[in-house]
């Protein structure tokens, strides 16, 4: 009898978790905008001669021409701390809520300029002791996000969820650069 109940439900859950009504996914991007460009840390602390360590998987992407380049930190595991900031989306004002998270930087490079940062995330609860960090959790997702420099002044003011698309390099580096 109770095997009959299990497959009954078994068999009712698919039906049940349909929606009736259409269902969409986004045409493009979600892009956030932050005038004044965002809070990117980790891209001015990090050390060439650290050895590249990453649990995880480095958010790169197979866009022609661009090359990724990790940021390796002499801290590990490396902490980033991204302070709430207010930004624009579809042009409503919107605050980013603060983040800890263990983190591994990409910095994407075109012809020598540089254009985008991508970040894989881990978000953690961690406390700093004796100057190092201490994870005292961690959670068991990975999440990323891309900042962009769409103009070309080295401000980074657009942020991307999620990993970097050849779709989302910006006009200003693919352009041939005049003699």
């Amino acid at each position: 009898m109770n095997r009959i109940v299990l497959l009954t439900v078994a068999a009712i859950i698919p039906c049940v978790t349909h929606a009736c009504t259409f269902q969409f996914d986004p045409a493009a991007n979600v892009k956030y905008y932050r005038s004044e460009g965002w809070n990117l840390p980790g891209i001015a602390d990090f050390n060439f001669s650290a050895p590249v360590r990453y649990l995880g998987q480095y958010p790169t992407a197979s866009i022609p021409a661009a090359r990724a380049i990790p940021l390796p930190h002499a801290e590990y595991p490396y902490i980033i701390e991204m302070p709430a900031q207010t930004f624009a989306l579809d042009s409503a004002p919107k605050r980013m809520r603060p983040v800890l998270a263990r983190a591994a930087i990409l910095r994407w490079e075109m012809d020598g300029k540089i254009f985008a940062y991508s970040y894989a995330l881990i978000p953690v609860s961690a406390r700093r002791m004796n100057g190092n960090w201490q994870i005292d959790s961690e959670s068991l997702c990975v999440f990323n996000a891309t900042f962009i420099d769409e103009t070309g002044d080295g401000v980074f003011r657009l942020l991307v969820p999620g990993r970097l698309t050849e779709s989302l390099v910006p006009a200003w580096v693919k352009r041939p650069q005049s003699d």
